[in-house]
């Protein structure tokens, strides 16, 4: 009896303690013994609204349900709309991403698939010759590792070099020659050195790999998966040599009497163009195709990039890069082709579109109408995914915002250019039904009144610099010639959503981020 009164007694002040704490906190969780004997008492409680005492039933009254409404969304900050960035699209099989110094995953995709890897697999032979031998030893070449092919360093038989400058040979150029030299030095034969590669696959756990050679030309069984050369890379990234020659782009061994003039330069190409890069290894063969294990310093985080069986290396490295450091500032690549208004896109059930320059998708939702409104003249790069604002699922692209009517199915834009002119220009607000002359030849090609929607002021000067206001946008001229201002900008960056750093930075090239823009944001009305 004294039990059954204490629990009673104690529910009250735990239905309080819930709804205060609500149904997230850690001081009285769902195994926590408060809150498993406030569930056995209210069970109890609920099957037998009635105690028996003695000879009498004496109702035992329940009290009010308490319901505890849902924890409110998240705050809207620049790190959830700008900053969020959905995990990019990547074409290659398998692909991986980690924080290299707390080995967090940050991307993955069919991480554990058994791929031929290429010559990222130089990555365990180098690190397996710095274990087992020192860097200024004289190797000597065989005729059988002279005479291996491919990519080499471009060495004679009987040459003998120190292992240092032959694993400046193995990872700047990927020298097969030098890989094989390496292992005979080490072991005799590579054969017994696959043996060590493999020991130390089996020591850090790469269960998904397997070596047959040590240069990583095309052989049955010779697999590894983008989780292992992670794995296998940050280990190796460990060693400060190995560090010091991935890092390397060029390198030069003089000639002397046991060996010739060797001039080295790096085929990591991610390193010429990628901002930060510091390491580790490309491979290229016919079976494998393109591979890539590389490391690179971005926004302050130091990230490993995998991808394994790619057919398009610009763009997955720099999307998985950009991702990894929360930063799309466009970088560009040495392909003539690359360019930040390249698209990809998916199709079927849910169709989306994906510029190189944004690092956001336009999904289902927004697409059908982003593509009949102007696209990239008009509305520019999407600044945000499809977001929950005040309960309206939104979209922020450069030049606007839509908006999503759930009940009617469509799309529609908020008047940004009515909401500027009101707050900049409330002076100059007509009711006219054609655009000035200066803008006249802009405003048709856009698309007229179905795009920007009606002239909501005649042109009018704003900062130094003539523009017209429409419903849905804005036209300066700079410089003599229109633009279309990014209204979609100004309006984040007063929400404080769009900062300086890690957000997107290409514009169409009929928009600019001009001062324009700016000082929408920053001042006050006039």
């Amino acid at each position: 009896m004294g039990l059954a009164r204490r629990l009673l007694l104690s529910l009250p002040l735990a239905l309080l303690l819930s709804v205060a704490w609500g149904p997230h906190s850690n001081i009285a969780g769902p195994s926590s013994p408060l809150s498993a004997a406030v569930k056995q008492s209210s069970s109890h409680i609920s099957n037998h609204a009635s105690t028996p005492v003695g000879n009498r039933t004496r109702r035992v009254p329940t009290g009010p349900r308490v319901r505890t409404s849902p924890p409110p969304p998240p705050r809207l900050t620049a790190r959830n709309t700008v900053l969020g960035y959905a995990p990019p699209p990547i074409m290659a099989k398998a692909a991986y991403l980690i924080d290299l110094k707390t080995a967090q995953v940050l991307f993955a995709k069919n991480a554990n698939q058994r791929l031929p890897m290429a010559s990222t697999t130089k990555i365990t032979t180098a690190i397996v010759a710095l274990q087992h031998s020192h860097i200024g030893d004289l190797a000597w070449v065989s005729k059988r590792a002279a005479s291996i092919g491919e990519s080499t360093m471009v060495l004679s038989r009987g040459e003998r070099l120190t292992v240092e400058q032959l694993l400046y040979g193995l990872l700047l150029n990927s020298a097969n020659d030098a890989a094989v030299t390496l292992a005979e030095h080490v072991s005799g034969n590579e054969e017994r050195f696959v043996g060590l590669m493999n020991r130390l696959a089996r020591k850090l756990h790469m269960r998904d790999t397997h070596y047959v050679t040590a240069h990583g030309l095309d052989a049955r069984g010779h697999y590894s998966s983008a989780h292992d050369l992670a794995v296998i890379a940050r280990y190796a990234m460990r060693n400060a040599t190995f560090r010091r020659i991935v890092a390397t782009i060029n390198y030069h061994i003089p000639k002397t009497k046991h060996n010739a003039d060797h001039w080295l330069a790096s085929v990591n190409r991610v390193m010429y163009w990628y901002p930060g890069v510091d390491g580790v290894k490309p491979g290229d063969t016919d079976y494998a195709g393109l591979c890539q294990v590389v490391s690179a310093w971005r926004n302050g985080r130091h990230v490993l990039a995998v991808l394994l069986h790619t057919p398009n290396l610009v763009t997955d490295v720099r999307n998985l890069l950009d991702y990894g450091g929360r930063d799309f500032r466009w970088v560009q690549a040495d392909a003539f082709w690359d360019a930040p208004y390249v698209p990809l896109a998916g199709f079927g059930t849910h169709r989306w579109l994906y510029y190189l320059g944004a690092g956001h998708f336009i999904g289902d939702v927004f697409l059908a109408y982003y593509q009949s409104h102007g696209g990239l003249t008009t509305l520019g790069y999407p600044r945000t995914e499809a977001i929950d604002e005040d309960g309206r699922q939104v979209q922020y692209f450069q030049g606007g915002e839509l908006v999503f009517d759930p009940v009617h199915g469509t799309v529609y834009p908020e008047p940004l250019g009515t909401e500027f002119a009101v707050r900049l220009a409330p002076h100059a607000l007509r009711h006219i039904r054609r655009p000035g002359a200066t803008f006249r030849g802009l405003y048709k090609r856009l698309g007229g009144p179905g795009v920007l929607g009606l002239p909501v002021t005649s042109r009018t000067w704003v900062h130094g610099t003539l523009v017209q206001f429409f419903q849905y946008g804005e036209l300066a001229r700079l410089n003599g010639v229109p633009k279309v201002v990014p209204v979609g900008d100004a309006l984040l960056r007063m929400k404080g959503w769009l900062p300086a750093v890690g957000a997107a930075d290409a514009y169409p090239s009929g928009m600019t981020p001009s001062q324009v823009e700016f000082f929408h944001a920053v001042r006050p009305p006039a």
